[in-house]
């Protein structure tokens, strides 16, 4: 009886790693989830499971990603061009400066995913989902965007103007900003404005009556210079 529970427990995990490939099946060309710029042109990756991985600058031209989960994949300055990334999952993934050009993304799901200078020019979006993501600066030229979802995506106006000529879906909830207004937002310190000082009075002067605001004349010592 053991020996038959610990066959099946052997078959369940097997079964699951074959349902589920891992990025580690690449060795030598990937370990440990890092692949920056590993070349993996035309690999065949449809189903596996890329969560977390480190993919920065990899080349994955004509790359089958068909079902594969990226979730919070670090695809910075990566090349999918041409590549199959029909029902694959990119959430909270980053995108930065990604080339996606003619890649077929067909209702692949970029939900929370940052794109920001990314080329999607002449990709096959239909039915694609960039709900809440960081479009600032994607190039679209030429995609076909059929049915897409830009609910409170992070756009610019002349992007808006754009995709209401494509007539996508859910545009009308588009976040109109942009990363680096952002940025700058948080960045600015909030300083609370100095109240205005009150000049002292000599004796016997005339005291300033309720709510009037006197001038103070302040001197400025400059130290002379270091011999």
């Amino acid at each position: 009886m053991i020996r038959l529970l610990v066959g099946l427990s052997t078959i369940v995990i097997a079964n699951t790693v074959n349902a589920a490939p891992s990025l580690e099946n690449l060795k030598p060309k990937c370990t440990y989830g890092q692949c920056v710029k590993c070349d993996l042109t035309g690999a065949n990756l449809a189903g596996y499971d890329v969560t977390s991985a480190n993919l920065a600058e990899a080349n994955l031209t004509k790359a089958n990603l068909e079902k594969a989960d990226l979730e919070r994949v670090s695809l910075i300055k990566a090349n999918l061009t041409d590549a199959n990334l029909h029902l694959a999952n990119f959430e909270r993934a980053d995108l930065k400066e990604a080339t996606l050009v003619g890649a077929n993304a067909q209702e692949a799901n970029f939900e929370r995913a940052t794109l920001v200078n990314a080329h999607l020019d002449k990709a096959n979006l239909q039915g694609a989902n960039f709900e809440k993501a960081d479009l600032t600066g994607v190039s679209f030229e030429g995609a076909n965007l059929e049915g897409a979802n830009f609910y409170w995506a992070v756009i610019t106006p002349e992007m808006k103007v754009f995709l209401r000529h494509k007539k996508v879906k859910n545009l009308k909830k588009a976040i109109l900003s942009t990363s680096l207004e952002k940025k700058m937002q948080t960045q600015t310190p909030r300083h609370k404005p100095m109240p205005l000082k009150k000049a002292p009075q000599p004796s016997g002067g005339k005291s300033p009556m309720p709510g009037e605001i006197v001038e103070e004349t302040i001197e400025l010592i400059v130290p002379p210079p270091a011999q």
